[in-house]
């Protein structure tokens, strides 16, 4: 779902600036539909913590809806039970989430970003993990390679991990100690 910019309705006759403003308003709202791209529609896996979370928020949007709630009607008349809406059911306002968005960062002392710089974070994060790349680009909806070197980011927890695998790599290993004793060797150890 995203948001469409409203059309003036008057040919501009009614003296306003913005389409959104004019009593004769059309074309605008919400829009629902199918993905832009074939890659948009896709499966994908959730934490565990983060299913837990879903379910947590589910309960508690079913006690807070509110007397007048009804679910969301599209633009082709099909009604949506939707996850995240406001009490009445109806879609949350993209300015009011976009201001939840900037009042999280700034709780929990993240730097101040935009909403899309979570795909970055979530790119990188999977880098870190060491999921293989071409699952990342499944994830993210990516077709093109150059995908990864634009959202994804070197830490320096992967430098740090790089350096400790070299080290482990050129250390030598100690030489194994024999468990073959020889009768000289014994005969030398009864001497001393």
């Amino acid at each position: 779902m995203y948001s469409l910019p409203w059309k003036h309705g008057c040919g501009g006759s009614c003296g306003r600036r913005f389409g959104s403003n004019c009593p004769s308003r059309h074309g605008g709202g919400f829009f629902t539909g199918p993905p832009k791209s074939v890659a948009g529609n896709r499966s994908l896996p959730i934490p565990a913590q983060l299913v837990a979370a879903l379910k947590e928020h589910r309960e508690v949007q079913l006690l807070q809806r509110s007397k007048d709630w009804a679910p969301y009607v599209d633009q082709a008349r099909v009604g949506h039970d939707l996850v995240f809406c406001r009490p009445n059911g109806q879609p949350i306002d993209h300015r009011a989430d976009w201001q939840s968005w900037k009042y999280f960062l700034a709780a929990v002392g993240v730097p101040d970003g935009r909403v899309h710089d979570g795909r970055h974070t979530a790119a990188t994060t999977l880098l870190l993990l060491g999921v293989e790349p071409r699952v990342v680009m499944d994830i993210l909806g990516w077709s093109q390679v150059s995908m990864l070197t634009r959202y994804q980011h070197v830490l320096d927890e992967i430098r740090e991990d790089v350096a400790a695998k070299l080290t482990n790599h050129w250390t030598p290993e100690p030489e194994a100690e024999s468990n073959i004793i020889s009768l000289s060797d014994m005969r030398n150890r009864r001497l001393n």
